[in-house]
């Protein structure tokens, strides 16, 4: 017999939501290629990034033509 555990419940401000917003906005704005296991450079700006980095701090990116 499988019993299923309750799984907790993540419960985020409006001000986390609105952070967790923007920094996939600017994740997605990249084209991540990944140049080595873990690790990415986008093929718009040259940005590079690691699978365990966040996005703080990092811009939309400026290149991506379906932004301009």
């Amino acid at each position: 017999m499988h019993i299923d555990l309750p799984q907790p419940q993540l419960t985020l401000t409006k001000d986390e939501e609105e952070k967790e917003y923007w920094d996939l906005l600017k994740y997605d704005s990249h084209k991540w290629v990944e140049f080595a296991q873990g690790y990415y450079e986008c093929e718009f700006c040259k940005m590079t990034h690691t699978n365990i980095m966040p996005m703080n701090g990092k811009p939309i990116c400026g290149n991506n033509p379906h932004l301009k």
